[in-house]
């Protein structure tokens, strides 16, 4: 099960930054915006469509489990960007967990409940066998 939160203690960009280029390799767009903080206003997204990330042969051989924490920006269109690991788990998993996210989709914050604004967030991605 992942869960999203707002990053504790996490330095949130108030002023303009660019972002170069969403993760999705495919794309060559630069946007540039303000980045949000997670309540005051400011609803947290939503995941749409947030499937699972599998287990790798190497992590399953050896019984691998645990957390691993994702540091991502959702823009106002509710697309992942940036997505990077804040805390590591191994055994192949912090990647697996990285590319998974990046299929993610949110419905995006909301500032004051209408105007949809780019967020920092972290997800939590659960790698426990069930």
């Amino acid at each position: 099960i992942s869960e999203l939160m707002a990053v504790a203690g996490m330095k949130t960009r108030t002023s303009p930054q660019a972002i170069v280029g969403p993760d999705q390799p495919s794309s060559t767009d630069t946007y540039q915006f303000h980045l949000y903080r997670v309540g005051k206003g400011v609803s947290a997204p939503k995941p749409t469509y947030s499937p699972e990330p599998q287990f790798g042969e190497a992590a399953r051989s050896v019984n691998w489990q645990g957390v691993v924490t994702l540091g991502l920006i959702v823009d106002s269109r509710g697309l992942p960007r940036n997505v990077h690991i804040l805390s590591p788990l191994g055994c192949g998993l912090d990647d697996e967990a990285v590319r998974t996210v990046r299929t993610w989709r949110f419905k995006p914050a909301e500032q004051e409940g209408h105007e949809p604004v780019p967020v920092e967030i972290a997800v939590e991605v659960d790698f426990r066998r069930r």
